[in-house]
């Protein structure tokens, strides 16, 4: 309800500005982005990457179980961030009279259906804020965001790590403990965090006041908690330099009041208090001993760290440095991509790949607006730079790219399309200890002792 009321504000005081696309270039960017979303392996129609062996598990759980979803197996609740699930989790609920299975597949139905609204808001918020009209165009950036990467093939050679190409394996982990995924990788092994992850980083790019701040960050926990934490980098960021515009421009208490709107005050007791404690009961949070890596800082670690920056992401700040140096969210990016890979959240090393996801996708909106503004360039100095930008950009495109060669070496060795990854089945059939990151306990806390009753 609290929720309803600030999208009702939203809508009465929304400016109204139009995207001018034709009905017949919707319905194709529609259909093309059911086919990226079916190749990315949602709706169980084409080849899923690994992951999808836990995702799948807990998408059935959620169709099959009534919520709080509990395993009487190990006595352990669900504790996961199923917020992208639970619409298409409704959807197949209609198929239960039938059996499990029908259910799963309308759910599986349903999911594509909903990751393909978000992945066509992504495309029209580009296109909105980058102000495309000419279609040429629109497919260009469309193509530059999809295929951007860091340079991973070029650390395959400088850290000779040659096994993960030749064996079509995750190319990514070059550099061991660091990476940033690539925009094709994340939809096809996390598309539950992506989605909502790059239509948020687009609303907050234009975005040049604070009253709708919390709603932003905050709709970001129930899909994705480790973007929030590189989330709340962006709109810190961004908050503070409002603020120090707002004192230059005597402008101070608006600002206030902007900060403190019912918007905010709505979206920050109706779903931080909620998540907070969802989250805060999960096992792996729970166990996560030290937020720092320690172990990275030695002077190695440094330096190779530095090298992982610098054929990701760091080229880019190289290049783009002369045209945005007066831009401070252009450093705050590129800055806070340098220690992300310093700290994790659980057990694992996931902190950088997914905290660095809207961070990543301002990195290529950097790179699109270079292009937007010299793209027709005579200067010799933006030919130069754009030619170059041309090349990393394809030199990075190996990266997804490889994500497809794995999914056609795959279909080719099964002989079939569908190579789902579906072999758990339910959480409630595999061990606890390797369910760490998906469950509580629950018997100490307030989420599941009192909310969900």
């Amino acid at each position: 309800i609290l929720i309803g009321i600030i999208i009702y504000k939203i809508f009465k005081e929304y400016d109204n500005k139009e995207i001018v696309i034709s009905k017949k270039n919707l319905i194709i960017l529609f259909i093309f982005t059911i086919i990226l979303c079916i190749t990315a392996g949602l709706g169980g129609l084409f080849y899923q990457s690994p992951d999808y062996h836990y995702r799948n598990a807990i998408f059935r759980d959620m169709i099959t179980k009534s919520f709080p979803i509990y395993y009487n197996n190990y006595n352990v609740y669900l504790d996961y961030y199923f917020g992208f699930w639970i619409i298409p989790a409704l959807i197949g609920k209609l198929g239960l009279f039938i059996s499990n299975e029908v259910a799963f597949n309308i759910g599986n139905i349903g999911l594509l259906i909903w990751a393909s609204f978000g992945v066509v808001l992504t495309f029209l918020w580009l296109i909105k804020n980058f102000k495309l009209k000419n279609n040429k165009m629109i497919i260009k950036f469309i193509l530059v965001f999809l295929l951007f990467s860091g340079l991973d093939i070029i650390g395959i050679f400088v850290s000779r790590r040659f096994e993960l190409l030749f064996k079509g394996l995750h190319i990514e982990w070059w550099a061991s403990y660091y990476q940033f995924s690539s925009i094709i990788t994340t939809l096809f092994w996390v598309f539950n965090q992506t989605i909502t992850s790059w239509l948020i980083t687009s609303m907050f790019y234009n975005e040049d006041k604070v009253h709708n701040f919390m709603l932003l960050i905050l709709l970001s926990l129930p899909y994705a908690p480790l973007p929030f934490c590189g989330f709340v980098i962006l709109f810190f960021a961004k908050g503070l330099y409002l603020l120090i515009k707002s004192i230059k421009e005597s402008n101070f208490k608006e600002f206030i009041k902007d900060v403190f709107s019912i918007n905010n005050i709505l979206a920050f007791i109706s779903i931080l208090p909620i998540y907070y404690l969802l989250y805060t009961s999960n096992n792996a949070t729970s166990s996560t001993g030290s937020f720092l890596i320690t172990e990275f800082l030695t002077f190695n670690g440094i330096i190779n760290e530095l090298i992982f920056y610098l054929l990701e992401i760091g080229i880019y700040y190289i290049l783009l440095f002369k045209y945005y140096r007066k831009d401070y969210l252009f450093h705050v990016v590129f800055i806070s991509l340098i220690f992300i890979p310093y700290f994790r959240i659980g057990t694992a090393y996931d902190f950088a790949m997914r905290a660095s996801i809207p961070l990543i996708v301002l990195v290529v909106y950097y790179i699109l607006l270079f292009f937007k503004n010299n793209y027709n360039s005579k200067h010799i100095k933006n030919i130069i730079i754009k030619n170059i930008l041309i090349v990393l950009l394809a030199i990075g495109s190996v990266t997804p790219l490889i994500e497809y060669l794995r999914a056609a070496k795959a279909i080719i060795k099964n002989h079939k399309i569908n190579v789902v990854a579906d072999d758990i089945k339910s959480l409630e059939l595999n061990p606890l200890e390797k369910n760490i990151n998906f469950v509580t306990k629950g018997d100490n806390s307030i989420f599941f002792k009192y909310l969900v009753r």
